[in-house]
């Protein structure tokens, strides 16, 4: 084992390199890492062992430079192309070994264990594992001109009969060699005989026969065809009402020299200063008046009980009077809220109404909406949301600034004038009652400063009366106020006109992508009148 486990060192001979090699191994052909060339390991005398790494006197020994490891040398032999080498394992120790295929009934001892092992013969080549598909007859593709019909690649193929077997039902195919004779099912192994074919069933062909077309007969030939006399279709209702209101219009204009009211398409024509025309004329108009003075009941009924009631609630807290005075006080301030709502309700739906309709050009209301407080309910919430974002700058503004209650009443007021007109129009042009910002109702704000302007001014003058003729009435006496509900809704009325009137300015100033398309919503947002002429 000494002997085994010895090193030699050795050189080159073409470049010099040092190697250390095992001294079993003298006599076998190795290879240079350096330069690749392959030598004889020489048999040297005197070997020079080389101790176990991992020893004192290893460390202290300056070991040679090496420049290949000896696993590499011991596979030489297995580079050598002409070697030709049995491998086998140590019938002891399992070692793998090699043996040279001349020494084939030998024995080979194992450097391990020690034990000899006979080298068996080599074993006989294996055949190559190639698919039969590319032995004998392949398949090639017919060229163009030389591919067969398809009824002759049928014709050629070999014809198989159906056979059903008697016990699994299995479909099984036999040619017709085997007519008469018994095949196996390959399902369940059951014997069944081959039986004749079938005869083919002659299909009808499905073209029809010489003697069954039918003849024309001559005689039977029509005549000329009839000459379409087109016909004239006449014009609607609307549309011959919509004729001669522009001709009443178009005579109008050429005999006053005035501008003309519609256009051909019977729609209203923006007059010149659309928030001073027919804006203090309006309440007087049919239908507008009845609503003026309903509205006007209604604030008066609802308002009366709710002063009172809350008047009388504040006198029971502060002079602590007995519980059934509060009660009757606290279901007449419910009441009077109840009615409120209700009123709320009602006022919305007849402003949005004005609104809308004065936006595109109608002179009167054609629709007005029912007095049902669940339709009035859907025009209650667009209202309100417009009323609380328009208000609320102010309110918060008016939190870090105002320092008494008229400061803050001034300060949510003017947000309130401000803002109410761009979010009320925003939502009209918008496709829901949160959108309260739309970029091109502001845009054609800021293109017409001077409407906006007037409008602001019209709605100042609005508020400022109706706080003046409140504030008089409550200097002269606490329920006087109540009789100021006709002008508040009057007020309200006008201002509903004048922001349609503006929503109707402003949207000649809205660009449109695509006027003409289908889907395009109607209202202000897509309405462009244009601005009215004389006719001469």
């Amino acid at each position: 084992m000494a002997a085994a486990d010895s090193r030699h060192v050795i050189s080159c001979p073409k470049c010099g390199a040092r190697f250390a090699v095992a001294g079993s191994l003298a006599g076998r052909k190795a290879r240079c890492d350096a330069c690749d060339e392959a030598f004889v390991v020489p048999r040297l005398g005197k070997a020079t062992e080389v101790k176990p790494l991992g020893t004192g006197e290893q460390k202290k020994q300056k070991a040679p430079p090496l420049q290949a490891s000896p696993a590499k040398l011991a596979a030489a032999p297995a580079m050598e192309k002409s070697a030709q080498l049995i491998g086998l394992e140590c019938r002891v120790c399992g070692t793998r070994l090699y043996g040279r295929r001349e020494d084939v009934g030998k024995k080979i001892k194992c450097p391990d264990c020690g034990a000899g092992t006979e080298i068996p013969p080599p074993p006989k080549p294996k055949p190559l594992n190639m698919p039969a598909a590319l032995f004998g007859e392949q398949y090639e593709l017919w060229d163009a001109d030389e591919a067969p019909l398809p009824s002759e690649l049928a014709a050629t193929q070999p014809k198989y009969i159906a056979v059903t077997c008697r016990v699994c039902q299995s479909l099984l195919y036999a040619t017709e060699e085997q007519i008469g004779q018994q095949i196996l099912c390959t399902d369940c192994g059951t014997k069944n005989v081959v039986p004749l074919p079938k005869n083919p069933v002659v299909r009808p062909s499905v073209l029809a026969a010489d003697r069954d077309t039918p003849q024309l007969d001559a005689a039977a030939a029509p005549g000329d065809r009839p000459v379409l006399i087109p016909r004239t279709l006449g014009t609607s209702l609307a549309e011959q009402r919509g004729a001669e209101e522009y001709a009443r219009a178009r005579e109008e204009s050429r005999r006053t020299g005035k501008p003309m009211t519609i256009d051909e398409r019977g729609r209203p024509v923006l007059p010149r200063f659309p928030l001073l025309t027919g804006i203090l004329t309006f309440p007087f108009l049919p239908g507008v008046f009845a609503r003026w003075m309903a509205l006007t009941i209604g604030l008066m009924v609802w308002a009366l009980p709710l002063t009172d009631g809350l008047e009388n609630l504040i006198t029971a807290i502060v002079t602590t009077s007995e519980a059934p005075g509060m009660f009757a006080a606290l279901i007449e301030v419910m009441l009077g809220a109840v009615g409120a709502i209700l009123w709320f309700a009602a006022a919305s739906n007849i402003f949005v109404a004005i609104a809308t309709q004065s936006a595109v050009g109608a002179n009167r209301i054609e629709e007005w909406p029912t007095m049902n407080f669940l339709s009035s309910m859907s025009e209650m919430l667009p209202v309100g949301i417009a009323i609380l974002f328009a208000a609320a700058p102010g309110w918060m503004l008016s939190k870090l600034m105002a320092t008494e209650p008229w400061q803050t009443a001034a300060i949510t007021g003017g947000s309130l004038v401000l803002g109410l007109p761009l979010i009320v129009l925003s939502q009209f042009a918008g496709s829901s009652n949160w959108e309260i910002i739309d970029p091109k109702v502001f845009g054609a704000a800021l293109r017409c400063p001077f409407s906006m302007l007037l409008f602001w001014f019209e709605s100042l003058c609005l508020v400022g009366l109706c706080v003046a003729a409140g504030v008089a009435a409550w200097n002269w006496h606490p329920y006087l106020p109540l009789a100021t509900a006709p002008l508040v809704v009057g007020c309200m009325i006008l201002y509903a006109r004048s922001l349609g009137r503006l929503g109707w300015r402003l949207a000649e100033k809205i660009v449109i992508e695509d006027p003409t398309a289908d889907d395009a919503p109607q209202g202000p947002k897509n309405y462009n009148p244009p601005r009215g002429k004389a006719v001469t």
